[in-house]
């Protein structure tokens, strides 16, 4: 296979999900191509990152580690999991969650290795195991203190070197998926084990006792189905990634996004090149259909998030309820754009003159023209004078310039359509509903899921929960590429988002108010909805409160 020599050529695959044919990962590559492959993901590092030296040491060793990487491939040569491999350690480096690679499947990965019986789960200052098979279920709730005889911090540490993680939640979830996996288990202790030894602690407050886990291929072992919570969270009749209710008997409304997918978003993004493959991607997961050829008969098979918004806004107007949970656990981010519609309509004039203090740094390379269909001369015209391939452009937020004007400004709204921009100009700055708001994240909640979280922080919004693996002060917004003869697709970030700018703490994790540890998950039965349920326990006993937007308590 020809390889090709610029990174102009970066591959516009659809999502970051199907990887290589099993004929390719599995076939061994002479070193010729591999080196090819190596060549073009380090290429599109330096093009495409916006800083892929300074995690590493910087410049020259950034190149020397590259050089290293050259010098390890074999001279009979790799097969596309052997190149998988060799550079995850490079990217492990960068501690960059959105740059990444998405290992080859050899055939049925989880058969040929197997995994373990359990999974983690990470909250705030544990480990602990959330799901069981079948045979294994009196381990649920158990904090994890020892893998191996080595302290639970210390192989989360070292998890680091073989996954990327942003700050220690993301460390946590990176040692929750090795362990769960023979292979990656086997990287992190350094031979591959046939069984795992671990010290486990029983929320009955037994002394840590060690457990033999074994591993075997994933239809080996029975998952029943997790319980069901409490209560009801979702309304079945709802379609798509985001779904609403009224929590009885309280009647606080609860918004439930496992995704940051929909209609808004992708009626900005029209003009986009690989458009089409996230429409047909949506379709397949929440609609279970194809997606029709014509784009404006597909989008308009996609629910409007404004119409979600209003219905959930106007019943709990109806019903009285001034408490609002937001719900991001598990969510891996999307579209940051389609959130507006909430943001305007439960915040109005709070949100749109809100001096956000974030600062974004975009990289104008030749592979993110190329994905908005730009040419040099369409960068200016986009970015303002000035602006050349390959330049940053520095953007805060910060306040509106005077007065605004709501008539000029739900214009600029036009392109999500879906109503947006004449509900926000009928309104004139107020919100449909003024809400008190619960945002729920874990260390899942990332990238624009992360985004939601944060804003709504900003606008006064009480945290529950785990703190997102997503750092605050991070690398953001991804370019897919594949590498062109292995066919190996992944992502490099192409941005980098400040939006804690002056502080370097939160910047790493933003703490939830109310963080939810161990003993909560303990107090509350392990329940799936713990979270949930903590939240509604706040507003019941009037503990929970809202900040004035900007972080000062009321």
């Amino acid at each position: 296979m020809a390889c090709h020599s610029s990174v102009r050529t970066l591959f516009l695959c659809v999502m970051l999900c199907a990887v290589a044919a099993e004929g390719i990962a599995q076939e061994t590559m002479p070193r010729e191509l591999v080196v090819q492959d190596v060549r073009f993901f380090l290429r599109s590092l330096e093009e495409v990152h916006p800083d892929p030296y300074s995690a590493l040491g910087g410049k020259i060793e950034f190149k020397r580690r590259a050089q290293a990487i050259l010098w390890d491939v074999p001279e009979s040569g790799l097969t596309a999991r052997g190149i998988h491999d060799l550079l995850a350690p490079l990217i492990a480096g960068l501690g960059d969650g959105h740059t990444r690679l998405i290992a080859p499947e050899s055939g049925d990965d989880e058969a040929l290795y197997g995994v373990l019986p359990v999974r983690f789960g990470v909250v705030t200052d544990a480990i602990y195991v959330a799901l069981a098979a079948r045979g294994f279920e009196d381990l649920i709730g158990h904090r994890l203190t020892r893998v191996e005889e080595r302290p639970v911090d210390e192989v989360r540490a070292a998890a680091r070197s073989l996954l990327p993680a942003e700050n220690e939640f993301g460390a946590g979830r990176a040692l929750a998926r090795t362990l769960r996996s023979q292979r990656l288990a086997g990287e992190l202790l350094g031979q591959r084990p046939e069984s795992l030894r671990v010290d486990l602690v029983s929320p009955d407050g037994i002394p840590a006792a060690e457990r033999e886990l074994p591993y075997a291929a994933a239809d080996s072992w029975t998952w029943d189905l997790q319980p069901a919570g409490q209560f009801e969270t979702e309304d079945p009749d709802q379609v798509g990634p985001i779904r609403w209710r009224l929590l009885e008997p309280s009647g606080t409304g609860y918004l439930r996004l496992r995704s940051i997918e929909g209609r808004e978003a992708f009626e900005q993004a029209r003009d986009r090149s690989d458009l089409p493959g996230y429409v047909g991607r949506y379709y397949e997961r929440y609609l279970d259909a194809e997606a029709p050829a014509e784009l404006d008969r597909a989008l308009a098979g996609i629910p409007c998030f404004t119409e979600t918004v209003v219905d959930l806004l106007t019943a709990m107007r109806d019903r009285g309820s001034d408490w609002l949970i937001v719900d991001v656990r598990g969510n891996g981010g999307g579209w940051s754009s389609l959130m507006k519609p909430l943001y305007l309509l439960a915040f109005g004039r709070t949100y749109a003159e809100y001096p956000f203090p974030d600062t974004w740094i975009d990289s104008a390379s030749p592979a993110f023209l190329e994905l908005n269909g730009w040419t040099a001369g369409q960068l200016a015209d986009e970015w303002g004078a000035g602006y050349d391939v390959g330049d940053y452009r520095f953007e805060t937020v910060g306040p509106p310039q005077g007065d605004r004007d709501w008539n000029e400004y739900s214009a600029s709204l036009e392109s999500l359509g879906c109503g947006l921009a004449a509900r926000v100009r009928s309104l004139d700055g107020l919100p449909i509903h003024p809400v008190d708001v619960i945002v729920i994240t874990d260390s899942g909640t990332f990238s624009a899921a992360f985004q939601l979280a944060y804003t709504l922080w900003r606008l006064g919004a009480t945290v529950v929960g785990t703190p997102s693996a997503q750092a605050g002060n991070a690398f953001t917004n991804v370019l897919p590429i594949e590498l062109p003869n292995s066919r190996i697709r992944g992502s490099v970030a192409r941005s980098a988002q400040l939006f804690f700018p002056d502080d370097e703490a939160l910047g790493r994790a933003l703490m939830p108010d109310y963080p939810v540890r161990w003993r909560d998950l303990e107090r509350f039965g392990f329940d799936r909805d713990a979270e949930v349920i903590y939240a509604l326990e706040l507003i019941s006993s009037g503990s929970a409160y809202q900040r004035a937007p900007g972080g000062t308590d009321e």
